[in-house]
């Protein structure tokens, strides 16, 4: 997730990344896309949306990026971006 954050000292940063820790929706351990699979994330204390309300999310500005990386059966490495705006979540 990418968003504004604000340090200790009182510095801003308008472009933090924080990290999203994703799953799927199975008990499988690893994520293996050969077919639809739903990736979640849980809010939880660790979660850097915990605490956000609806209010929150219409007025902050942040995206929520998700990138895969991957290697197709005959190796090549594979990296793919996908962005989405608050209008889309």
């Amino acid at each position: 997730m990418i968003g504004r954050k604000t340090t200790h000292e009182g510095e801003l940063m308008p472009y933090y990344q924080h990290e999203l820790k994703v799953g799927v929706d199975s008990e499988q351990q690893n994520i293996f896309f050969i077919w639809p699979m739903i990736v979640v994330h849980k809010i939880d204390n660790d979660s850097p949306l915990y605490g956000v309300s609806a209010a929150d999310f219409i007025n902050e500005k942040f995206e929520i990026v998700l990138i895969f990386e991957g290697k197709t059966v005959g190796l090549d490495f594979l990296k793919s971006f996908i962005a989405f705006s608050l209008s889309k979540i």
